[in-house]
């Protein structure tokens, strides 16, 4: 972590810490709540408000899940985006929190013989990972496909 030797800082009336103006939460202290001045909004500019910052830990959530399943930076941010738009619009419904995403297998994982989710064959080599996800109910699955049902879907 960087040390913040120039950051711009305010002492906070309720609590007596230190807090950086860049740590404000909608004007407010994040360590005690209390409504900071006035004239710091003004200078600082844009400030982040509770339900902005509720939806960030949200994606930093889901972003570390995803990565850790060894899903694309990428793809995890295409998904946040369209859960993003939808939103906006009120369309974020149950059925909405259901997604899938290919994930590329890993060298040994080529070697293990896996179970196809649609065909239910068996294989080893080739196919596909496949995590389907339910936001809703905080369910992670992972199943595999093998060459030719990943062909027929295409």
């Amino acid at each position: 972590m960087t040390v913040r030797v120039n950051a711009h800082h305010i002492i906070c009336p309720g609590c007596q810490e230190k807090v950086f103006l860049d740590e404000l939460v909608g004007g407010h202290c994040p360590l005690c709540g209390c409504v900071m001045e006035d004239e710091v909004e003004d200078d600082y500019g844009e400030v982040i408000e509770r339900s902005d910052l509720a939806w960030i830990v949200f994606q930093y959530h889901i972003f570390r899940k995803l990565s850790e399943l060894g899903v694309a930076p990428l793809q995890i941010m295409q998904l946040l985006r369209r859960m993003e738009d939808l939103e906006e619009c009120d369309l974020l419904l149950e059925e909405s929190l259901e997604f899938a995403i290919e994930v590329p297998m890993s060298r040994v994982g080529h070697l293990i013989p896996k179970r196809c989710s649609k065909c239910g064959r068996i294989f080893v080599g080739g196919g596909r990972k496949v995590i389907l996800a339910d936001l809703g109910r905080n369910q992670f699955r992972k199943s595999y496909r093998c060459s030719e049902c990943q062909e027929k879907s295409q």
